[in-house]
């Protein structure tokens, strides 16, 4: 170790600096991190879907649910989730009539929105997906149907997998998601 008494302090700080940056690894810079863009990857149907990373605060796997009597069938039910309640949707029954088949891969997206905190049972999460600006499909989009169309923004290509950006925000005003009483 240098000599304190010999340097100032300041001289020994700089020195230590100026030897640490020497040694340093290239990484991005902040601009290059702000033009990756995440979101939590998953699955309905045959569709490859990813949303805002904030949309979701967790991804849980199917809690007991208590049905509501008088709801529509795509409200699966009610679930106590740490002592708040959550209504959870069946979003393949909710989108094409058809019931989600449950699997061990099957997972809840738990939502909090302004409407409430509501459950959505997918057929499967992938976790974070993060695309670059090149790899936003413009031209030749391979994801469409009807049913889904209003709810997806954009779509992303990568490593040949086709990726809808799904709006969970506009699901949460869409009028239909919103009365669930029969």
């Amino acid at each position: 170790m240098q000599n304190v008494d010999s340097k100032g302090l300041f001289d020994v700080l700089a020195a230590y600096e100026s030897d640490s940056l020497s040694h340093a690894v290239d990484v991005a810079t902040p601009s290059d991190a702000q033009a990756v863009w995440s979101g939590i990857g998953f699955r309905l149907r045959d569709f490859y879907l990813v949303t805002e990373l904030g949309s979701v605060a967790e991804i849980i796997t199917m809690p007991t649910v208590t049905r509501v009597p008088g709801s529509v069938n795509w409200l699966y039910g009610v679930a106590n989730i740490r002592g708040t309640l959550m209504s959870t949707v069946d979003l393949g029954l909710f989108f094409f009539d058809e019931r989600t088949r449950l699997s061990k891969r099957s997972r809840v997206l738990a939502v909090g929105h302004e409407h409430g905190y509501f459950g959505l049972l997918v057929d499967e999460v992938y976790g974070l997906r993060h695309f670059e600006p090149s790899d936003e499909v413009n031209d030749d989009r391979q994801i469409s149907d009807p049913a889904l169309d209003d709810f997806m923004t954009r779509e992303y290509q990568r490593a040949g997998q086709h990726w809808a950006v799904f709006d969970l925000g506009k699901l949460a005003q869409h009028a239909a998601f919103l009365h669930a009483a029969a």
